[in-house]
């Protein structure tokens, strides 16, 4: 392209579209005139399609004429694709080079540029003019057709999958992908191991960058069952809306509350591996809520269920011989003929398998690895394979509102302000469906039930009454409601437009002239955006005032903060360690704090104020938990996906994944969480290492252990726990639904806050616990009270345990112990009780845990001291006091500590007297340790 011509709009705006539909595009915008052209040809020889943007400049510069060459000659040589754009102007004026501008080029290499332009205008391309059609909707559609032909020359996810490409023939046939007026249901079905979720895999990899959202949900028989099919909902319309923080509500009427959302995009949805009904109705709903051109595909094994819901059914076929034995021979020989000494025990296996891919691939598998057990799986294979073969076959309140001049700008900057608004999450109304001579009630109601107004004021803007007629509206509802007013001057100058063409509007009264009049003046003196030829790219302008409007947006309605008691003070303090001003670095902020104390509250309510000020977002929720039971490279896989918007993308070996996709990470500014992390080698093997990062990213890390962050050089932010104030209003919103508390509940409510001292799980829990009336309250207060406050200081360290608990279990482990274990766990505190041991069990796993817990509470009671099991953990306590500086906190349950200093040896005939005298060592040792009395007063 001719960077003076088109970089800051038509071509700016097609490299982001490419972008978004995971298209890597290179723009010359770092090379110089004067540069060696070496680097920039190396580029085209490595590129599989050359998009050529012909502008009225075009033929102006050696430097494009020269890439023009270049690309043909790639064409010819390497069969490379080339798109021809003829940018708003017509080819007759580009056909003749103007010689006179070349004067110390040779008249030859001139003529060879004459050629190729000749070359060039007869390739099949686009052109874009004052009469075509929308810029934004045809930069979506070159960006469509490039990714349909990048598919065609390298298919995605095919390789090896014999036979797979005629029945992806066959399927798109079946979705019909030019009926844009109708949404389509598609049904594949086929017993298990047929290769049905393969195929609706390469389909979607194949067609989604055709669609505006897609989420292909997998295994849903089985995730259902685990999950339940609200969180399958959840993630689905988050990942069609492109809004992780949307809450769905109520599920039974989700659909029909989003619709206006889901009817805004073309979607694609596969859901994978249905088994009932209620799963089809429960995810998809009713054609209805999805705009025309929308497709959903359904694989399962029971062809009712697609019938259920009036689909149209894709019976898969097995694999016929040629194709069974190809599928064989790769995975038994890597191959596809089998060697000669095989040849009789291959006619066996496609005898047994009759087509089966599934039982194809494992057998040939087991056969490239030798595996003498073969001859007896096909004998167990033989009768599972045969009987499957007969299987049958508005009111609503707005975001934005865009008021401008449709002549001027819908088709180039207003279409692609819309559009990224719409990438942001931000919900516009643009008046395409209303016409001249329409009533204005409904356009004004708009203008009511809008957040902010945005006016594109342009060339012939004061020439429309329409448009001046919205101004008033909208500076009306500036004045009565607050409405937030954001001018954008386009290519326009103030004094242009001050001025009311009254000549033009001889049918208006003067009165309502001049109140256009005194609107313009008005409007004018508001703060807002010059878009001229010596501004920024219009791509990135438009970019700057989406994230502008998406931070207004949330100082209006901050996103998922409500009930959330202290969060914004918290919020003010974390965005302030951010930095988010300076551009240049990567910064990783901790965010440190107990269990249950709000860090992942804190990080979520973040995550949803700021994410729209990113390229590129993620949140890994719950690592220490994810991380045992899927494994560090599942996590890993689905951060760089997510962050790079590529569900296909193969991370390959995660050792030197951050670096192989550097190139793509530096691509974007990134807002990354990692919650709940517990191992350093948990952010190292996440994160990778800053440099990997475009200036300006963001890493946050939550948990509650300090020295991980500081392993990583990142700043830290220790969460404090609620104050007073904060604490007596969250207790009392889940006690009593009000910030202040009932009058007969006053000295209950005293009580919690001074057990709870401001841990916001320990308010929540004991809120919602009077809430429900529970009897228990005030007697677990009264036994908890002051137990657990010691605790809360305490370093966090790789020891297994936090606490043990000793007790005699008959006098308290169904009343005090009981609660005050409870208690621990909601502060979030590990903690040990014997409940799983008997007597007679050996003692030396109890002494193990002794020897692993950080702290060791004991709760001495009237019989305490009769039981030989709890003297010999006392003993071994205070040994691990001794030893390992263990703490000790004994607690006195309503019993003197003369009543135990003296150990009853009658009842121990059987032990040495040598051993009752340590016993009683131990008792008065830990009778002098500071600790805790229950009693009757």
């Amino acid at each position: 392209f001719r960077g003076f011509d088109t970089r800051n709009n038509f071509t700016g705006h097609l490299q982001k579209a490419l972008r978004l539909r995971g298209i890597d595009s290179f723009i010359d915008d770092k090379l110089r005139r004067g540069d060696d052209l070496t680097a920039l040809f190396d580029r085209i020889e490595h590129s599989k399609i050359a998009i050529i943007v012909f502008s009225k400049n075009y033929s102006n510069s050696a430097w494009c004429l020269r890439e023009l060459v270049k690309i043909l000659e790639c064409r010819d040589r390497n069969q490379q694709l080339v798109i021809p754009i003829f940018y708003k102007v017509d080819k007759s004026e580009l056909k003749n080079v103007p010689k006179k501008s070349f004067t110390e080029v040779k008249e030859e290499e001139t003529s060879t540029w004459e050629a190729a332009l000749t070359t060039a205008f007869n390739i099949s391309g686009y052109v874009v003019n004052e009469f075509s059609t929308s810029e934004a909707k045809l930069v979506d559609e070159i960006a469509v057709d490039t990714f349909k032909k990048l598919n065609d020359l390298a298919p995605i996810g095919n390789e090896g999958l014999v036979g797979v490409d005629s029945r992806l023939g066959t399927l798109e046939k079946l979705l019909c992908c030019d009926d844009l007026d109708s949404v389509h249901v598609i049904g594949v079905i086929g017993m298990g191991g047929i290769g049905k979720t393969t195929l609706a895999d390469c389909l979607y990899g194949r067609m989604r960058g055709q669609f505006d959202g897609s989420c292909f949900l997998t295994n849903i028989r089985e995730n259902s069952s685990r999950s339940g099919l609200e969180s399958l909902l959840q993630k689905l319309f988050s990942t069609l809306l492109n809004d992780r923080e949307l809450e769905i509500g109520a599920p039974g009427n989700a659909h029909e509350r989003f619709e206006r959302r889901l009817k805004s995009k073309r979607l694609l949805i596969v859901l994978d591996d249905v088994n009932d009904e209620k799963q089809i109705r429960y995810l998809m709903g009713h054609s209805k809520w999805y705009q025309g051109g929308s497709r959903i595909i359904i694989t399962t094994r029971d062809s009712k269920l697609v019938q259920a819901v009036k689909g149209r059914k894709y019976v898969l076929p097995k694999l016929n011989d040629r194709e069974a034995l190809k599928l064989f021979c790769l995975n038994a020989f890597n191959d596809s003929c089998p060697l000669k000494e095989f040849q009789g025990l291959t006619n066996m296996v496609l005898d047994y398998a009759k087509g089966h891919p599934l039982a194809l691939k494992v057998l040939g598998s087991d056969l490239s690895m030798r595996s003498l057990a073969l001859s007896r799986r096909l004998d167990k294979l033989h009768q599972i394979v045969s009987p499957m073969e007969s299987l049958p076959s508005s009111s609503a309140e707005l975001d934005v509102f865009l008021s401008f001049r449709g002549f001027d700008t819908r088709n180039n900057f207003t279409g692609h302000l819309q559009k990224a608004l719409r990438l942001r999450g931000i919900d516009s109304f643009i008046d395409d469906k209303l016409r001249r001579g329409d009533d204005l009630t409904a356009l004004f109601d708009r203008i009511e039930h809008s957040k902010i107004a945005i006016i594109v004021f342009s060339k012939n803007y004061s020439n429309s009454a329409w448009c001046l007629r919205e101004l008033v509206k909208i500076l009306e509802c500036r004045d009565r409601n607050q409405q937030l007013v954001i001018p954008i001057f386009y290519k326009v100058d103030k004094s242009e437009l001050k001025n009311v063409p009254k000549k033009s509007f001889t049918e208006v009264k003067e009165e309502e002239t001049s109140t256009w009049e005194a609107a313009l003046t008005t409007a004018f003196n508001i703060s807002g955006y010059v878009v001229n030829e010596f501004s920024t790219s219009e791509a990135k302008l438009v970019d700057e005032i989406a994230v502008d409007t998406f931070k207004k947006l949330n100082d209006l309605a901050p996103i998922g903060n409500e009930g959330l008691v202290g969060v914004d003070s918290r919020l003010g303090t974390l965005e302030k360690l951010l930095c988010c001003d300076d551009l240049d670095s990567v910064h990783v902020i901790g965010v440190i704090g107990m269990g249950g104390i709000g860090k992942t509250t804190l990080a979520d309510c973040l995550y949803g104020r700021m994410r729209g000020q990113f390229d590129g977002s993620c949140f890994l929720t719950n690592i220490r938990e994810n991380s045992s039971r899927s494994g560090l490279e599942s996590l890993l896989q689905k951060l760089f996906s997510t962050l790079l918007n590529d569900r296909e993308l193969e991370i390959g070996a995660p050792g030197n994944a951050h670096e192989r996709f550097e190139r793509r990470l530096k691509s974007k500014r990134l807002l990354i969480v990692l919650d709940d992390v517990n191992d350093e080698k948990q952010i190292r093997y996440l994160m990778g290492h800053s440099k990997w990062y475009q200036g300006g990213s963001r890493i946050i890390i939550t948990t509650r252990d300090s020295k991980l962050v500081q392993a990583v050089k990142g700043r830290k932010y220790v969460l404090p726990k609620l104050n007073d104030r904060e604490a007596l209003k969250l207790f009392c919103l889940n006690a009593f639904n009000d910030s202040c508390p009932l009058k007969e509940f006053q000295g209950l409510t005293n009580m919690v806050l001074d057990y709870a001292k401001g841990h916001p799980l320990a308010l929540k829990v004991l809120g919602s616990d009077l809430s429900m009336r529970s009897l228990a309250l005030s007697r677990r207060l009264d036994k908890l009270h002051q137990i657990v406050s010691p605790m809360e200081s305490l370093p966090s360290s790789s020891a297994e345990l936090d606490v043990f608990l000793s007790f005699r279990g008959f006098d308290t482990r169904n009343n005090f112990t009981g609660h005050l274990q409870k208690a621990l766990r909601l502060r979030g505190i590990d903690s040990f009780i014997d409940d799983k041991l008997r007597r007679g069990d050996d003692l030396t796993a109890l002494f193990d845990r002794i020897e692993h817990s950080k702290i060791a509470i004991i709760v001495f009671s009237k019989n305490y001291s009769n039981s030989a099991w709890c003297l010999r953990e006392l003993v071994k306590i205070l040994e691990c006091r001794d030893r390992n500086q263990q703490l000790v906190i004994p607690i006195f349950y309503k019993v003197d500590k003369s009543e135990l200093k003296n150990v009853p040896k009658k009842s121990f005939t059987e032990v040495k007297e040598e051993e009752t005298s340590t016993w009683e060592a131990a008792l008065t040792t830990a009778f002098n340790i500071s600790g805790y009395v229950v009693n009757e007063f």
